[in-house]
């Protein structure tokens, strides 16, 4: 599928929620990015992490992102937390004036990938003036429950729906080449994704900024431009959007041959 129009964006937790304290959203950011994406005129996918919700939860009863025998109210309560932090951002987005539409992620499920129909699906919705809005999610199997992370979830709908464009918004100014954050890399090849030296977050079931860099290392080997921006500058994620090179860094998609019609 051709998603030269859409815009796939990931709101990371450490941006929507404080991550240090539980079970507590960021209204000001929050508030801060459906305003800025307000102001945007293209088709949008967005999805959520789960910050001081779903991680705190997870981290709680021992979720992970492999499948593993856990108890009913393990997954039921984290489930529940990721519900309250989505209905807090889908009323904050509303009432900014973006008409977001909630597609929970267990919707989608096929074995334990999102079927590829669903996902595509998600396109008619931009089709028709609407924003779905997915969220990092627990999921329940044959053999066990895990978590599927938002970044995850990005590069899965990269990969079927080929967007234009995917932006993953963090709370700090985009990836920096070491761990104190004293030189933030502007622009960042594929191939020194591998260099780099990540410090650990304190709780973090999905992998923290090591995993976003692996997952959008991935998209951008599909011949798709990823950006991180922070969000605590709401300004800088509307530039991005809009194609612009606001400060943040630049993970450029691998150039990609053109399908051939010639048999």
């Amino acid at each position: 599928m051709d998603g030269k129009d859409l815009t796939i964006c990931k709101l990371g937790g450490s941006v929507i929620t404080f991550k240090d304290k539980p079970l507590t959203p960021n209204i000001k950011a929050i508030t801060g990015l459906a305003k800025a994406l307000f102001k945007f005129d293209g088709k949008l996918v967005i999805i959520h992490g789960g910050g001081s919700f779903g991680h705190y939860m997870a981290s709680r009863f021992g979720l992970g992102q492999s499948p593993a025998k856990t108890s009913p109210e393990a997954v039921a309560m984290t489930r529940y937390s990721m519900l309250e932090l989505h209905l807090t951002v889908l009323r904050i987005f509303l009432d900014a004036g973006l008409t977001v539409y909630s597609v929970p992620l267990s919707g989608m499920m096929n074995q334990r990938l999102p079927s590829r129909q669903k996902m595509e699906a998600l396109v008619n919705y931009t089709d028709t003036g609407l924003i779905p809005m997915t969220f990092g999610d627990v999921i329940v199997s044959r053999t066990g429950s895990y978590i599927v992370s938002g970044d995850q979830i990005a590069r899965l709908l990269s990969k079927h729906l080929r967007p234009r464009r995917v932006l993953f918004v963090l709370d700090v100014d985009g990836i920096y080449q070491d761990p104190e954050k004293t030189t933030l890399l502007r622009e960042l090849k594929i191939a020194k994704t591998t260099n780099l030296i990540f410090s650990k977050g304190k709780i973090d079931v999905t992998g923290g900024i090591e995993r976003k860099v692996k997952e959008a290392s991935r998209i951008a080997n599909m011949g798709i431009d990823v950006s991180f921006v922070n969000g605590l500058v709401p300004q800088r994620l509307l530039d991005a959007a809009q194609g612009k090179n606001p400060i943040g860094t630049v993970l450029k998609g691998r150039k990609v041959a053109p399908l051939s019609n010639s048999r």
